[in-house]
């Protein structure tokens, strides 16, 4: 499952609901956005499920949807996709010359 794929499929999920979800990224010491659906809610985010090099983070998602959520994205972090996905070295190196 690519990340868009996974985006589509949780704005299935969310539906209209007063929910916000997004998935990043571990590179190097940072992390780096991919994608969010939902609307912003006006709560503090909570990382939801974590696992590879990603993380998913959410904002006021409800105690019935969190397990389809976290599934969900499970079932991402499984894929051939993510399984299958280059060890980018981003190391700082000094370059002398």
């Amino acid at each position: 499952m690519t990340p868009d794929v996974f985006k589509t499929r949780m704005a299935e999920l969310i539906g209209d609901r007063p929910v916000k979800v997004w998935l990043t990224k571990t590179m190097g010491h940072r992390l780096d956005f991919i994608w969010s659906v939902g609307r912003a809610q006006l709560t503090q985010e909570e990382t939801l499920a974590q696992g590879a090099r990603y993380f998913l983070v959410g904002q006021q998602v409800p105690d019935d949807l969190r397990p389809a959520v976290i599934d969900l994205f499970n079932e991402f972090i499984n894929s051939d996709h993510v399984r299958d996905e280059p060890d980018e070295d981003r190391r700082l190196r000094l370059i002398t010359g």
